[in-house]
């Protein structure tokens, strides 16, 4: 497949396009994650607001839950994609859900800024999500539980197809599970 097809989740990526250049998970246990941080949570914010239209009320909620699972070490995946100028080009956003007693690792957000391709880091992502299931399993195997997470989601708003592209590259099978349909009641 060409870059053109894979380079970024949101749009379409020409041949003369950016690349992600690095991937650094945030943690506020590790003092260089304070400096990403704010922009971190304003990043999410935007994108909550223009892809899932969060009222002003949903946008403190959400910037609340945010900040208080930044203050839990490890208590949800932050990931920001880095240009080679350092800026924030993309980032994903997850945290440990339980579907009736199973859990999984939910990634809320997977967002990239259209341009930017995540092709040439695109390992270190995996890596990331596959230590971070390692450390919430461990977790779970520390309380006495049998319970493991063995499944990934990841919601978006915009290109599900790409990521699912993405997936393959590493030998791992996506699909699209669920279809979401936002309607009002008047």
């Amino acid at each position: 497949m060409s870059e053109t097809i894979l380079g970024t989740v949101n749009g379409h990526v020409d041949a003369a396009s950016l690349v992600a250049e690095r991937i650094m998970r945030l943690d506020c246990s590790d003092m260089s994650s304070w400096y990403h941080f704010p922009r971190y949570i304003d990043r999410c914010l935007v994108f909550a607001q223009q892809l899932l239209g969060f009222n002003q009320m949903q946008l403190a909620n959400f910037e609340q839950d945010l900040r208080n699972r930044w203050a839990t070490p490890h208590g949800s995946l932050f990931i920001a994609v880095l240009d080679n100028y350092a800026r924030m080009v993309g980032h994903i956003l997850g945290w440990v859900n339980v579907d009736y007693g199973q859990p999984y690792l939910f990634n809320f957000q997977a967002e990239m800024d259209d341009g930017y391709s995540l092709l040439p880091i695109v390992d270190k992502v995996f890596a990331e999500h596959v230590e971070y299931i390692g450390w919430a399993n461990a977790m779970y195997e520390k309380a006495g539980q049998k319970l493991r997470i063995d499944k990934v989601r990841t919601q978006t708003m915009r290109n599900a197809d790409a990521i699912v592209r993405y997936l393959r590259m590493k030998g791992i099978e996506g699909v699209v599970e669920r279809t979401v349909i936002g309607w009002k009641v008047e």
